[in-house]
């Protein structure tokens, strides 16, 4: 999901046509949001979801910009946000688990086991215990930029 607000001030007289063009400048405030969730099946087993993972991103953007609209054929219009500095929020979490029960996988080839044992070690703890969740969380306010290119048409 993505929200953005902006009022924009043209600095030249002539955006007294339909579509205003020229320089300008705006105040902004803009939110992006992204969340997921997907389960993970082990293939040959009678386990419908063996484990998963779960997450979502978001960014809240407080800022100013500093732009041109170009108007084509009284309908078109190219707009160039050519500055655009922000204050500028980052938050999200990651989730991702297993719930394996050891008795109900069937046997694995002890060779394969150990290599993958041996190249992704947090492998260990899916079978050796019955249940294993990880979580993460993001929290961070920064500087941010926004630049964009968009095409419109006057209808």
């Amino acid at each position: 999901m993505n929200v953005g607000c902006e009022y924009r001030f043209y600095l030249m007289k002539r955006n007294r046509r339909p579509i205003p063009d020229g320089l300008y400048i705006a105040p902004y405030a803009s939110f992006y949001g992204y969340s997921f969730k997907n389960g993970i099946d082990i293939l040959q087993t009678s386990i419908d979801s063996a484990s998963f993972i779960k997450g979502r991103f978001y960014c809240f953007n407080l800022g100013f910009e500093l732009g041109y609209q170009f108007v084509f054929w009284k309908r078109f219009t190219l707009d160039l946000v050519l500055f655009g500095p922000s204050a500028s929020y980052y938050g999200g979490d990651l989730e991702y688990g297993v719930g394996l029960n050891p008795d109900k996988i069937p046997k694995v080839d002890q060779e394969i086991l150990d290599e993958i044992k041996g190249k992704y070690p947090f492998v260990r703890s899916l079978f050796t215990s019955h249940t294993f969740v990880q979580k993460g969380k993001l929290d961070l306010f920064s500087l941010g930029f926004r630049y964009i290119i968009q095409i419109g048409f006057h209808f």
